[in-house]
């Protein structure tokens, strides 16, 4: 099942910012699904906190052409990306 931003608990900012410094590059494909989730997660916080510019910048990550997860959730993460990028420019007007 894709995940999907409405199932995440909001965290406190400082939960965030700790959290996005923990992140690090891994090439192996399990360490690759642990950053995919993590990085979603900021974005979805962030999302749900308001914050655009760091919700924005966890979702492009998870774009990638040489990314390890499935079809379907390739297109749940570009579901994700669209909804926060129309959100944040709308709010941007």
């Amino acid at each position: 099942m894709p995940y999907s931003c409405t199932h995440v608990a909001p965290l406190g900012v400082k939960g965030l910012s700790s959290a996005q410094k923990d992140v690090v590059d891994s090439p192996d494909p399990c360490g690759a699904a642990l950053q995919d989730h993590i990085h979603f997660t900021i974005g979805c916080q962030s999302f749900n906190l308001k914050q655009m510019d760091v919700a924005t910048s966890a979702f492009k990550h998870l774009l990638s052409a040489n990314s390890k997860q499935s079809l379907s959730q390739q297109t749940a993460f570009l579901r994700e990306y669209l909804t926060v990028f129309r959100v944040s420019s709308y709010t941007a007007l």
